[in-house]
């Protein structure tokens, strides 16, 4: 498997991590 890169991988945390509302702010700050 090749490596992924970062954005990829933060996209799709972040369509987990990030599906609540109200999350404006922490969307500008991936893997804090």
């Amino acid at each position: 498997m090749s490596p992924v890169r970062q954005e990829e991988i933060w996209d799709e945390e972040a369509a987990r991590r990030y599906d609540t509302p109200g999350t404006g702010i922490e969307l500008s700050a991936p893997m804090v």
